[in-house]
């Protein structure tokens, strides 16, 4: 039975006539609307009717109620007057997932800021910045959208049956300047309306598309890979790819590392000094001159993007793969900021997208002990790693280069959960746990030794808790306290 995967893809509408008047009149009535919404939201959070700090997405904590309300409840039973809001902006004819979406939107916005600075916010050193309206984008998040393909017309379900004023809105898109390769995959088994965002500088709707798909072959093998920061090895293969195993990285990217590098040291310097917090008042530039590093940091990122794209392509793994009808295990390798970027933030998307795109079987399996590990007979010791580059098992005396040994165990590993799972969309934990049961028998647990700690002989009375500390570190073991 071949496998599953879900295929994430987006689709964008052309849209032609936004210059309309009845599209124009809408876009006035959104935008009034949300500004209605944002000032309403920002009196109940400065006068403490409603804790922002203890509310989401989906729900505000009322304190009044000491309880979350949905958006939904708040408009029904008219809490913190939001039906006179919904009456006053002339949303009383609206569908009720229009007015949630809007509702919802802004308090994103204003979630968003307070997550990021939840800590200064909370000690009074900064104030929660409210979002200000921008008449850029649309954001129909829920299902609002219907799409009649045959007259090339998306039609926004937003008003109900009951509007006196009898308004419906109609996008008419072009389908030659369209993208909808992925429009079978628009809305649910459940139903067939969907969201999406309206830009409005593009003249585009762009909606999310989701499609359960199949997998094209049932892997003979697998190839697991392993990325690294040296360049000399950044990425191994575990069996050679046109006679190749170890590619080295090219000399332009890593001059685009380099400059990265910099400029985000740059950046970082506006804010700390070592590990002093730098104040509105210290830091050595302001906002006006980072904003032209940030936008050359973003061009960038887009080389090296398509750099590592290029790279990967002149490599071949995505033919060698499917030529041998293999599994792709990839590596989920992950750092911290301090490391930056080496690439390895960018190969997997681009393999994950090429191996979806050609239904290619692939998997990403966690890298726990993939290094450590020995290929030939599953021992774990970091002991058997002594040099980056060299690997000798302190058990079995296996010798291998330490990137295609730990590539190894990434192919073996990757092939064993593809074989034990249904899907493709199950958790990391789940996996880390299966591996682990899987490997207990090649590595199994220590087993309990009896540890004796001497006692003064002071009597039993100044045992005290510096002993019992003690005995804590030893792993299970059994205790005996000897007197003598």
């Amino acid at each position: 039975m071949q496998k599953t995967y879900i295929l994430n893809r987006a689709v964008k509408f052309n849209i032609t006539n936004l210059a309309d008047q009845d599209v124009q009149d809408f876009l006035e009535f959104h935008f009034n609307c949300s500004k209605g919404i944002r000032a309403h939201m920002v009196n109940l959070i400065n006068s403490e009717s409603i804790d922002i700090f203890r509310s989401n997405s989906q729900y505000l904590h009322v304190n009044d109620l000491d309880g979350r309300k949905s958006h939904c409840e708040m408009i029904k039973y008219d809490i913190l007057g939001f039906r006179e809001l919904v009456k006053n902006l002339g949303m009383e004819h609206c569908q009720i997932k229009y007015t949630r979406g809007l509702i919802q939107y802004i308090t994103d916005r204003i979630l968003s800021y307070v997550n990021r600075n939840k800590r200064e916010i909370r000690k009074g050193s900064k104030k929660i910045s409210f979002p200000v309206v921008k008449k850029k984008e649309i954001q129909l998040k829920n299902q609002m959208v219907d799409l009649d393909f045959k007259n090339n017309t998306l039609n926004l379900i937003v008003f109900t049956n009951k509007d006196p004023q009898g308004r419906s809105l109609k996008l008419i898109f072009d389908p030659d300047k369209s993208f909808l390769a992925h429009k079978n995959g628009l809305g649910s088994s459940k139903c067939k309306l969907f969201g999406g965002n309206l830009i409005l500088r593009r003249h585009v709707f762009v909606a999310c598309t989701s499609e359960e798909k199949n997998f094209s072959y049932e892997p003979v093998g697998s190839i697991g890979m392993d990325i690294n920061k040296t360049a000399e090895s950044f990425i191994t293969f575990s069996q050679p790819i046109n006679g190749k195993s170890i590619f080295t990285k090219p000399e332009e990217i890593i001059n685009i590392e380099e400059e990265l590098k910099k400029l985000n040291n740059k950046l970082n310097s506006r804010f700390k000094k070592g590990r002093k917090v730098l104040k509105t008042g210290e830091r050595p530039f302001n906002s006006k001159v980072a904003r032209p590093l940030r936008k050359k940091v973003k061009k960038l990122h887009v080389t090296h993007v398509n750099l590592i794209n290029s790279f990967l392509r002149e490599v071949g793994i995505i033919d060698f793969v499917k030529d041998n009808n293999l599994l792709l295990c990839l590596d989920g390798v992950k750092c911290g900021q301090s490391l930056g970027t080496f690439g390895q933030d960018k190969i997997n998307p681009f393999l994950i997208k090429e191996c979806e795109n050609k239904s290619i079987p692939f998997i990403l399996p966690p890298t726990k002990n993939t290094s450590r590990r020995c290929a030939a007979c599953n021992h774990v010791n970091k002991k058997s790693r002594a040099t980056q580059s060299n690997f000798q098992c302190v058990q079995c005396g296996h010798k291998d280069h330490a990137d295609i040994n730990a590539s190894k165990n990434t192919a073996r590993i990757g092939l064993f959960l593809y074989n034990e799972l249904e899907n493709n969309n199950v958790k990391l934990a789940v996996r880390i746990e299966m591996i682990e049961n899987h490997f207990k028998e090649f590595n199994p647990p220590t087993k309990n030794k009896k540890t004796t700690i001497k006692v003064p002989k002071l009597g039993k009375k100044h045992l005290k808790v510096p002993t019992k500390a003690k005995a804590k570190k030893t792993n299970q073991s059994e205790l005996i306290l000897d007197f003598s």
